[in-house]
């Protein structure tokens, strides 16, 4: 029986002891001590997951948060082999993991109960031991590839200054996506070596002090502008024990810019609706009625007097004049708070008078033509 071990480098020590009481039950057990970075270093572990009976799973938060075991846990699941959790350190989310639906064993190295416990579930998840499917499922790429690859180009030659601000951008976005301290700790350690290469850009620098002034205050560069690199971190993560073990991949270069934090969707989202609303309740505040305005009048007053019904009457020929201007009042009219005054068309006006008059005479003719008509018949 193979028993193929995964677990985060921060729970090595529980890790250590728990590998320890399988070898000393005469268990064959795998975990990666001896394996370094790099792509036979992934194609062992994978080959490993195949050919293991049991694969034990060190649950921990740190190994929860770490892409390496979580790939080697997803590629297991995809093989279809007994999964035996057991948890090595403390779990926040008890209740969300992906292992939340298997029986979870807990080991701690001061009890010997639960060695046992672990060691007879181990027993029984092997009776439940399948045959690999037929085809396999896609292996997962190289975790942290990309570092492996950006540390390959930036020591295999002098790189362009357009090569350079693009590892530069790739290792700045890096800084802000990965969560796991040891692989931010390489990329500051990547961005120090490029910042020492001879042919290295004045434009790359100030990128590479600016980022290690937001990240890593303590390795900002000197006044000769060379970085200090500080302590060298141990190892990028790599599957297995959860991180790559001793042998780190090599520096690569500094990214072009550091580019701003990501906005929060929703915070953006309430903001934004926030000022349309502002905008709304100002506009009522200020908004006022539209005011009537009457239209132009372009009224006449009568050429004939106020006398009375004889005086002045359109009947009387001798005072009624076609060419007399008419007179239209001038008195200002209020409009709201403006003042304005009365259109004066005389033309309009001449042109009214006469309209209405022979409107006038026309109603008389047509009413006296009716009262003959109803005489005669």
């Amino acid at each position: 029986m193979a028993i193929f071990l995964s677990y985060s480098r921060k729970n090595e020590e529980v890790a250590s002891s728990l590998a320890q009481g399988f070898k000393e039950a005469r268990r064959d057990i795998w975990l990666d001590h001896t394996l370094s970075g790099g792509d036979a270093w992934w194609d062992t572990i994978l080959e490993q997951i195949r050919s293991a009976t049991v694969f034990v799973f060190g649950l921990s938060d740190e190994s929860l948060k770490s892409k390496p075991c979580r790939q080697e846990l997803d590629y297991a699941m995809a093989l279809d082999r007994p999964i035996v959790p057991v948890q090595v350190g403390r779990v926040t989310d008890q209740y969300t993991h992906p292992l939340v639906r298997y029986q979870i064993a807990s080991y701690r190295p001061d009890d010997a109960h639960t060695a046992f416990g672990v060691l007879a579930a181990v027993d029984e998840a092997a009776k439940r031991v399948r045959p690999l499917p037929d085809p396999l499922p896609p292996p997962p790429p190289i975790p942290r590839g990309y570092l492996l690859i950006l540390g390959r180009q930036i020591e295999s030659s002098e790189l362009s200054l357009a090569d350079q601000f693009s590892v530069v951008d790739q290792l700045g976005r890096a800084l802000l996506d990965e969560n796991d301290d040891d692989v931010r700790h390489s990329i500051l350690a990547m961005l120090v070596n490029l910042n020492s290469k001879p042919w290295r850009a004045l434009g790359i620098e100030s990128q590479i002090n600016a980022l290690l002034r937001t990240y890593a205050p303590s390795r900002q560069a000197d006044g000769d502008g060379t970085a200090d690199p500080g302590p060298q971190p141990e190892a990028v993560e790599e599957p297995g024990t959860g991180e790559v073990s001793a042998d780190p991949p090599p520096a690569a270069s500094p990214p072009l810019f550091s580019p701003p934090p990501k906005p929060d969707s929703a915070e953006w989202f309430a903001e934004r609706m926030g000022r349309l609303q502002e905008k709304v309740d100002e506009e009522e505040r200020t908004w006022e009625p539209p005011v009537w305005v009457p239209p132009p009048i372009v009224g006449q007053m009568w050429p004939w007097g106020a006398g009375g019904a004889d005086e002045g009457s359109p009947t009387d020929s001798a005072r009624f004049d076609w060419d007399a201007q008419p007179t239209v009042p001038s008195e200002p009219l209020l409009v709201g708070h403006a003042e304005t005054e009365r259109p004066r068309d005389v033309e309009s006006a001449q042109a009214s008078r006469k309209a209405r008059v022979w409107g006038v005479g026309g109603i008389a003719v047509a009413v006296v033509l009716v009262v003959i008509l109803v005489l005669i018949f």
